[in-house]
């Protein structure tokens, strides 16, 4: 008897990505990359070297856990494995695209059975912004479960929490408003996932309050619709990337102003995400 589902990798990390979404056809950045600061795992079973940047010693500590949660299953295979016949050990295998976010294996991450998500606003979120993240969540488990998705609902909103605004790999999803925008003028939003394996973690969002912003269901001419946005960022949360197309879709990188058809949930998204959930 052999066990063929160990899964040992080598100079693996915990990955974070950063995607922005920008109003004009500026560059937008959509690419992980590796974390700089080593968080060694001793262990006589030669796991894995993860690594981790920023966030403080409590986010470290956060990093670190979530680690050891996911390697746990590869400790007890290798203790099964020890009283089993030698078989050699499975390497991940690629995986196709499907407009997801991979790992350095090339398979796609996401939250796979770890949903629903939950969002929290923290205080820079006031309550007009929190009704429009509320709708795009109801949005998005409107479509999915009429889509037939098995997980039904994808997201859930945690309402208010005293968090900063930023990223900080806390293990809470945070959402923010953000008026000292630090990034490109251009951009309106700038979400983060983190993931261990294949498995994302964490995933927070911020949005660029400097821009004219609509919650209005009509639109309002020269302005952004921000449930159009949350939808776009709240698809980055479970994985996606931009879409580049010139159909509909509500996950191509920039949003015109006075967009509320792009609330809509495309077919593109729903046969993307029958890859993982």
């Amino acid at each position: 008897m052999c066990l063929q589902t160990i899964h040992l990798k080598k100079d693996s990390n915990i990955n974070y990505l950063r995607i922005f979404f920008a109003s004009t056809v500026d560059p937008v950045v959509a690419s992980g990359r590796e974390l700089s600061t080593p968080v060694v795992i001793p262990s006589i079973f030669q796991i894995e070297q993860y690594q981790y940047v920023g966030g403080g010693s409590s986010g470290a500590w956060f990093a670190l856990q979530e680690v050891m949660k996911h390697s746990l299953r590869w400790i007890l295979g290798l203790i099964i494995a020890g009283a089993l016949p030698a078989c050699g050990v499975k390497t991940p295998q690629p995986e196709t695209p499907c407009h997801f976010q991979q790992n350095s294996y090339q398979q796609r991450v996401s939250w796979a059975w770890k949903t629903p998500v939950t969002m929290y606003a923290n205080e820079s979120v006031d309550d007009e912004e929190a009704e429009a993240l509320e709708k795009a969540i109801t949005i998005w488990n409107d479509t999915v479960v009429a889509q037939g998705f098995k997980r039904g609902a994808f997201f859930k909103y945690g309402g208010r929490m005293n968090a900063p605004s930023g990223f900080y790999r806390d293990g809470k999803n945070i959402v923010s408003m953000v008026d000292g925008w630090p990034g490109k003028g251009t951009e309106q939003a700038e979400t983060e996932i983190n993931w261990a394996d294949d498995r994302i973690f964490e995933a927070d969002m911020r949005i660029n309050a400097t821009k004219p912003l609509s919650t209005s269901d009509a639109g309002e001419p020269g302005k952004y619709d921000l449930v159009a946005l949350f939808v776009h960022e709240l698809g980055h949360v479970l994985g996606l990337l931009h879409i580049d197309t010139t159909d509909y879709t509500s996950m191509i990188a920039t949003l015109g102003s006075n967009n509320v058809e792009r609330r809509n949930i495309g077919e593109l998204e729903i046969e993307a995400l029958k890859c993982e959930y």
